[in-house]
């Protein structure tokens, strides 16, 4: 009984072991981590270029967004050490934080920075 039940273990942990390598997750060349509020008129003002470079860097980029309004959004978003919004860190494919803005930016300061890390501009 106990060689089948082993036996059984060692079969499901091959069966999970195979499923999991098969599932690695999407590694993305940058990710830009957003904080804002949505009571923020320069957040707002932010919304359709950060949806734009979403659209044209789909696969290549990830956005992150922390809605300050969201008390799970807010706990989580203080390991970035933001005090302004909006509020973009933006971090290489190791997770390495290149470069840090507080405050609106425009689509040619973003698709700056990613052109440094080597994305090419759509």
């Amino acid at each position: 009984m106990k060689k089948r039940l082993f036996l059984f273990c060692l079969a499901a942990a091959a069966v999970f072991m195979i499923f999991a390598c098969s599932k690695t997750p999407e590694k993305f060349k940058v990710t830009i981590i957003e904080k804002f509020d949505s009571h923020c008129g320069s957040c707002a003002l932010m919304n359709p270029i950060i949806a734009q470079v979403e659209k044209k860097y789909k696969g290549t980029v990830k956005i992150i967004k922390y809605d300050l309004g969201k008390p799970e959004d807010y706990e989580a978003s203080k390991i970035y050490n933001i005090d302004r919004i909006p509020a973009f860190v933006f971090l290489d494919e190791n997770g390495n934080e290149f470069f840090r803005n507080a405050g609106v930016m425009d689509l040619a300061q973003i698709e700056n920075l990613l052109k440094q890390q080597g994305i090419s501009v759509k």
